[in-house]
């Protein structure tokens, strides 16, 4: 059975290493990829910035996509996924 990405998004809950006031966890994955307005942001943790995102159910992801925001010192050059089996995997962003 399939279920939009979007409505197993909204039951999904999330954690951080910190947060911005206004730039919450829970809008890293709200569905919107406008720019400063849906997006979570870190107070200041710089490269041991974290989110853990946990989805209701287990499933199958064939794509991630991720936006980064403009400025040059804000972006990531690789993120690392951890699956509950304990593996990991790269998303490695594009110059």
């Amino acid at each position: 059975m399939y279920y939009s990405l979007l409505v197993v998004m909204t039951r999904a809950t999330c954690t951080a290493s910190s947060e911005l006031i206004g730039y919450e966890c829970e809008k890293a994955f709200d569905g919107s990829l406008t720019p400063g307005t849906n997006e979570w942001s870190s107070d200041g943790d710089g490269a041991n910035a974290w989110i853990l995102i946990t989805l209701p159910y287990r499933m199958y992801i064939t794509e991630v996509t991720l936006a980064q925001r403009c400025g040059g010192g804000d972006q990531s050059s690789v993120v690392q996924m951890e699956f509950d089996d304990s593996s990991t995997g790269d998303l490695v962003s594009a110059p």
